[in-house]
């Protein structure tokens, strides 16, 4: 899904590598000409760089060991993949080194948890959201987003449930974008279970109740004749 989403581009990095598997594929299809491969841990860099010479890549797969988007110098790449990290580290990352994010063409993040604050994150801080996909895999399913910074055409909703769903995949509607509103309603079910069990309930009970009851809604109404 991620490899599907990057653009033809002269160079990528690949934050938090791990295998390197991602920029070993993007060379190989021929979507990028040269790759930066870096983690933040001395491991997975060495995994990465057995890979990268297994597959006679090493003259064209650079392998970089520091934390986040450190590794990388303003405008040395085109596209940056953030994948596989839990949300708010995703906006931290990307916060910490506003200047070479703003000056990348584009941003692929795989947000594992936190999706609504990661949307919230990027829209209020100048990224234009371009696309959203998802696939499923086992008993999980993955959403992927793909921004650049873009602070003229960013608009953060005033609607919290955009935030949740996104404005992409629900126009779309394939089968992975039903299969992620189908498990996001059931994560949503799920909460309103647990709030209903709740004691003691209070002004941000009644919010949280509340948005997760208008939430329910809109999930089922896409999802209606599916």
């Amino acid at each position: 899904m991620v490899a599907d989403m990057v653009p033809n581009c002269n160079c990528i990095a690949d934050i938090g590598t791990d295998h390197a598997f991602l920029p070993i594929n993007l060379i190989e299809e021929g979507k990028c000409n040269h790759a930066i491969a870096s983690d933040i841990k001395e491991g997975p860099v060495k995994v990465a760089s057995r890979n990268i010479f297994n597959n006679r890549l090493q003259s064209r797969i650079e392998t970089r060991l520091g934390a986040g988007l450190d590794v990388v110098k303003p405008g040395e790449c085109q596209v940056i993949v953030i994948a596989g990290m839990g949300g708010l580290l995703i906006c931290q990352i990307l916060e910490n080194n506003c200047e070479i994010a703003h000056a990348t063409q584009k941003i692929i993040i795989q947000p594992m948890n936190a999706q609504k604050e990661v949307r919230y994150f990027l829209l209020s801080n100048g990224y234009e959201i371009v696309d959203e996909r998802s696939v499923k895999d086992g008993k999980h399913v993955y959403l992927a987003i793909k921004c650049k910074y873009s602070p003229q055409t960013s608009i953060l909703p005033n609607d919290i449930i955009e935030l949740h769903v996104g404005n992409i995949m629900c126009k779309r509607m394939d089968v992975n974008s039903v299969i992620y509103y189908q498990n996001m309603l059931a994560k949503t079910q799920r909460i309103l279970s647990g709030l209903e069990k709740t004691l003691y309930k209070d002004d941000e009970y009644e919010k949280r109740w509340n948005e997760y009851c208008e939430l329910k809604i809109v999930l089922e109404k896409f999802l209606t004749g599916v």
